[in-house]
């Protein structure tokens, strides 16, 4: 029960906060700081689901949310760059401009690659703080968040019908 409820916890967060709160630049200070204190709150909620699958000790709770936080603002920077690449890609799909289709392709190739190799500094880095078993279960529980916030995005239901499989020993391949 409690896992259905962090779960509903994070769904809610990313729903609520995620999108609406992403669309557009933040005009203001307060714009900036609601963004980041949404982004916190999202945070603390991956946090719970990490320390309840991995039964983190506290040490390694801080130590894993400090890499969390420390990746953060670079993988949020590469996922903005996509985003904007891949609007731009939109606007000029038709217009029959091979060279700068072609060159917004290969930006958005570069992007991807370079947010998945930030990804596996980010894990490399954690699983220096994780046993075998941790590391397992972090790559899984990852991937099971990556999944839900890709359901929420598309306004899909999460994948397993709302159940948390990576923490019930669910598969996945990313982190």
């Amino acid at each position: 029960m409690k896992r259905r409820l962090i779960h509903g916890a994070l769904l809610l967060a990313l729903g609520l906060f995620g999108a609406p709160a992403l669309a557009g630049d933040a005009k203001d200070a307060q714009e900036a700081a609601l963004l980041e204190a949404r982004r916190q709150q999202i945070h603390e909620l991956v946090m719970i689901r990490l320390n309840n699958a991995l039964e983190l000790s506290p040490t390694q709770s801080q130590q894993i949310s400090q890499i969390l936080l420390k990746y953060r603002r670079e993988k949020t920077a590469d996922r903005n760059q996509i985003r904007q690449l891949t609007l731009k890609l939109r606007e000029v799909s038709n217009s029959g401009n091979e060279a700068q289709i072609q060159g917004l392709i290969q930006q958005i190739s570069v992007a991807k690659s370079n947010l998945d190799k930030v990804d596996d500094r980010m894990f490399a880095e954690a699983k220096n703080h994780l046993n075998t078993k941790q590391q397992a279960q972090f790559i899984f529980v990852m991937e099971e968040i990556r999944r839900e916030v890709q359901s929420v995005k598309r306004g899909l239901p999460p994948p397993g019908g709302g159940r948390v499989n990576a923490i019930q020993g669910g598969s996945g391949s990313g982190y």
